[in-house]
């Protein structure tokens, strides 16, 4: 990794894995699979076509995407699944993890990546009248933050094809679903992302990455988009964009 990487941008407790746990779920419900039925339909459809050698065990590991692939990983894989990787890479790093990710599967492998327009979210009216205030005053220079610490890719998640494809994936295509697809989420997507933005806030402020907030400022206004938020007066809401791509022969 080059020298002025910065770490991930949130926090590593066990607070923050409850939060991304039920981000998850609410990903799953709102768009409405784990894994992209083209890819379901492109793996073996039965028995029959398995791996021989199986023994029932899952294993676990840690790979740095960024890095170049070991050679007894490459060309293993069938499908290669990512999540969330906004506010995790650089810009320049985006492109290299794609092309990471098309060395480790195998011909006719397939990759699916999902990824928020975090640089999209706003907060909506569903009360006419209520105040967004408190809200939008905290997440704007949250979203300044990460984008002079280069947090979000080029042209947003929106660019997210494109990178796949420029990587040199073949049949690229993308789904595009919204944070309250289901709307009876909305309440539970109001807690894990006021959360997320909450969060956000105090470590860019504790980084001094947010001029004239502190951590107790953030608490402060917290408290405040708590209530905006409140009997559903507001919500959040963002996209999600799932790309899908095959390995060629």
């Amino acid at each position: 990794m080059s020298e002025d990487w910065k770490p991930y941008t949130l926090p590593r407790d066990h607070t923050e894995s409850n939060r991304l746990d039920a981000e998850h779920r609410g990903y799953k419900v709102n768009v409405g699979y784990l894994l992209h039925p083209r890819i379901r339909e492109a793996l073996p459809t039965n028995a029959h076509q398995f791996p021989k050698e199986r023994d029932g065990k899952v294993e676990y590991g840690l790979l740095n995407v960024l890095k170049d692939v070991p050679e007894h990983h490459k060309a293993k894989f069938d499908v290669f699944h990512l999540r969330l990787l906004i506010c995790g890479l650089k810009t320049r790093d985006w492109q290299k993890a794609a092309r990471h990710v098309l060395d480790l599967l195998k011909p006719g492998g397939w990759i699916q990546w999902q990824d928020s327009n975090f640089p999209n979210l706003k907060c909506y009216n569903n009360k006419p009248g209520a105040s967004r205030k408190a809200c939008s005053g905290l997440l704007s220079p949250v979203l300044k933050a990460l984008s002079a610490q280069d947090k979000f890719m080029p042209h947003s998640i929106t660019g997210l094809m494109s990178l796949v494809q420029n990587a040199g994936f073949e049949d690229c295509d993308e789904d595009v679903s919204s944070s309250d697809r289901v709307a009876e989420t909305r309440a539970t997507n109001n807690v894990y992302q006021q959360d997320a933005v909450t969060t956000l806030g105090k470590v860019l402020a504790q980084q001094g990455a947010m001029p004239g907030w502190t951590k107790e400022q953030v608490d402060a206004v917290t408290a405040r988009c708590i209530e905006e938020l409140r009997d559903a007066k507001v919500y959040w809401r963002w996209d999600f964009h799932i790309v899908t791509g095959k390995k060629g022969p």
